[in-house]
């Protein structure tokens, strides 16, 4: 069962629904959506938006053992602020459940291909937010930028704290060249969400 559990993690989100649609035992959660901001106050030339929660909706319920073979881990937020999801690009409140698992959010067959430690709380919704919305999510945390181009290699980067991570995502998207921004959390390093052009 294990082996048949890491095949399954290996292929791509649009296999993961075929599995999990064959099983009658999934649905996908409802998308999760914020206001945009006043208008005027950025350009709003990105949106940001959460991971896709299907392939990792089973897995709540495989027992401990199960996901340490699977190299997961599950936990339970103990504290505010400090289990972010990368799903509903919320932090989990205390008492919630979630999983510890790695996420390859640099698939592209380039030399920037990487994966990750991700979060990923039960029953989170996918979070698409409205154009120009940096979440609280972002905002409270030291955020490393990594700007793709078409190609997905990397044109840009910086650090910045992520009260000003809206300025620089606009500062990023002027460069034509540039077709995505992935956003990290920059004291721990792993992938935090995903900024597309819109």
């Amino acid at each position: 069962m294990t082996a048949g559990w890491r095949g399954i993690l290996q292929l791509p989100a649009s296999a993961w629904l075929d599995v999990m649609s064959g099983t009658g035992g999934f649905s996908p959660p409802r998308a999760r959506t914020l206001a945009p901001p006043p208008i005027g106050s950025i350009a709003m030339t990105f949106r940001l938006s959460g991971i896709d929660p299907a392939p990792y909706a089973a897995m709540f319920a495989l027992d401990d053992e199960a996901l340490r073979r699977l190299g997961a881990k599950r936990v339970m937020a103990d504290r505010v602020h400090g289990y972010p999801c990368r799903v509903s690009l919320e932090d989990a409140c205390i008492g919630e459940e979630l999983l510890l698992l790695t996420y390859e959010h640099q698939r592209a067959p380039s030399p920037y291909r990487a994966c990750g430690p991700v979060f990923v709380r039960r029953n989170g919704r996918r979070a698409f937010l409205a154009a120009g919305v940096v979440p609280p999510y972002v905002t409270r945390r030291l955020i490393s930028l990594r700007a793709y181009d078409a190609g997905q290699l990397m044109v840009d980067a910086s650090v910045r704290d992520g009260e000003g991570a809206a300025a620089e995502l606009e500062r990023m998207f002027s460069d034509p060249a540039v077709a995505c921004v992935h956003l990290h959390n920059a004291r721990y390093g792993c992938f935090s969400c995903v900024a597309d052009r819109v």
